[in-house]
């Protein structure tokens, strides 16, 4: 099998990246999702399964180091938005979204493609509309969208145009960029940071941070 969906009796893979068999009838799946190893019997029964985090666990755990640090949450509120083919609002920003994302991202999964484009659009749209968190008045105020990717998302040109009008608009919206085991070009988080820099003063704000 190779990048397929397998369903047999008693167990379900989603993109299993190869399949094999030992001597002892022993059958062995390697799952591109879970980056684990699955070891099933001849009824395709599981007994056995081995290695480590996925990307999307790491990413969950780096999302859940920054809502549990008093330093950040104290001075900022947060929301959490997941995205694939299509966006999702998963949380709103408040003052109390931190211990919200906390307690529900490990229910999160990861499926679908990579629009970033659809994500920030949804994004800008929410510190536009009507449910905005945006301080009316408040001149301090910074705001920020922090993507969080393994992937190579589609458009890139439209994804690198949109972040930079969105940190020009007024108020200007930030886009931080965090690559996780980058599996687009770096390059490409790069652009994505210093087009959603609206503070370019700063040489901190026009790289990206691989994880």
């Amino acid at each position: 099998y190779n990048n397929c969906s397998s369903t047999r009796v008693g167990y379900t893979s989603q993109y299993a990246y190869g399949i094999t068999i030992d001597n002892n009838n022993k059958i062995y799946i390697i799952e591109s999702s879970t980056d684990k190893v699955r070891v099933l019997d001849r009824s395709w029964n599981e007994t056995l399964s081995f290695g480590g985090s996925s990307r999307l666990d790491l990413a969950k755990k780096a999302i859940k180091k920054i809502v549990s640090s008093s330093d950040l949450t104290s001075a900022a509120n947060f929301g959490l938005m997941s995205w694939n083919s299509s966006p999702k609002m998963e949380v709103n920003i408040s003052n109390s979204g931190a211990s919200t994302i906390f307690s529900s991202i490990d229910n999160l999964t990861a499926n679908g493609g990579t629009n970033l484009y659809s994500a920030l659009l949804s994004a800008n749209s929410y510190f536009k509309g009507s449910n905005s968190p945006i301080i009316n008045g408040a001149s301090c105020q910074k705001n920020f969208v922090i993507v969080i990717s393994d992937g190579e998302w589609q458009s890139h040109s439209s994804v690198v145009g949109l972040a930079k009008s969105m940190a020009t608009s007024s108020p200007p919206i930030n886009s931080i960029a965090v690559g996780f085991a980058l599996g687009s070009p770096q390059s490409n988080y790069n652009d994505l940071a210093k087009a959603g820099c609206s503070f370019g003063d700063q040489p901190s704000c026009t790289k990206s941070v691989p994880l």
